[in-house]
């Protein structure tokens, strides 16, 4: 039998690890997406501080994927009510808890998915941040793809905040890094 048609006697998990690259440069390349860049954070206080804060305030963090760090990254939210204290939601590979895939909690605020470091995206307060956060807290039990996961092309965590953010009626376009999030979920 000719070589090429040979079955790879590659380790299973090289070759699924060799599919997600491949996944991710062509996912990345449509989108123009060169490389991960995280956002000058110098405008962000930091969550301690932003815990005495006595407004609305709805963040998104994202965080490099394992062997994925230089190319894609995980969403999620963190937020906090007025007088309150931060919560964090995201759509989790893996399903518990009331909302399927949708997790509240299920980490850290600021902890990361593995690959180490976190960063925020965007923050809004005010009027903007209450009604991410009503969104958030109303929708999720009902997030049309919380019994679905799907890496690539999703529904995935950035899937999640995208609709999230559309939902809200936020205009803001999570960055060609979180793949996934044009994902359309049961729109």
């Amino acid at each position: 039998m000719p070589t090429h048609l040979r079955r790879s006697t590659m380790p299973l998990t090289i070759r699924i690890l060799a599919c997600w690259l491949t996944v991710a440069v062509v996912a990345l390349a449509t989108c123009n997406c060169v490389a991960l860049s995280t956002p000058d954070q110098t405008q962000f206080v930091s969550i301690d501080d932003l815990k005495a804060v006595d407004e609305p305030v709805a963040r998104i963090y994202a965080a490099p994927i394992p062997h994925l760090e230089h190319i894609a990254v995980h969403c999620w939210f963190a937020i906090k009510p007025a007088g309150g204290d931060f919560d964090r939601w995201e759509l989790w590979q893996t399903a518990g808890g009331p909302y399927g895939h949708v997790r509240h909690n299920l980490m850290p605020i600021e902890g990361d998915v593995g690959a180490g470091g976190t960063f925020v995206i965007r923050e809004w307060r005010g009027a903007t941040a209450t009604t991410l956060i009503e969104t958030i807290i109303n929708e999720s039990p009902c997030y049309p793809c919380r019994a679905d996961y799907r890496a690539y092309p999703g529904p995935n965590s950035n899937t999640y905040v995208q609709w999230m953010l559309d939902r809200a009626g936020v205009d803001y376009r999570l960055p060609c890094a979180a793949v996934g999030a044009g994902y359309r979920c049961g729109d």
